[in-house]
């Protein structure tokens, strides 16, 4: 039986940005699915943050609103996911 692999730092706020586009980044944000070396990056509402600021989804004031949201949704990140992508949608647009 193999050993849990231990949680690296996350690479959030430093990850490349070479999809060419915002969902293909956002789906290199984890590695090695499906294996034992898989690594995830956004592994909380902050690191989600980080790396929209990473992106340049976000800016600090929209940044602060969706902290102030999280607060009130008892910290989900599923709740912050979605906000991300509503604020998204203006940019994916362009």
């Amino acid at each position: 039986m193999s050993k849990p692999r231990e949680k690296s730092p996350s690479r959030a706020g430093s990850l490349p940005l070479v999809g060419g586009a915002l969902a293909l980044d956002f789906c290199n944000t984890s590695s090695g699915r499906g294996t034992e070396g898989c690594l995830e990056n956004l592994n909380t509402a902050n690191d989600l943050l980080t790396w929209a600021r990473h992106a340049g989804v976000l800016d600090e004031s929209r940044e602060t609103r969706l902290l102030d949201l999280c607060g009130k949704a008892l910290g989900s990140f599923v709740v912050m996911l979605l906000a991300v992508f509503y604020f998204w949608k203006p940019r994916i647009r362009q």
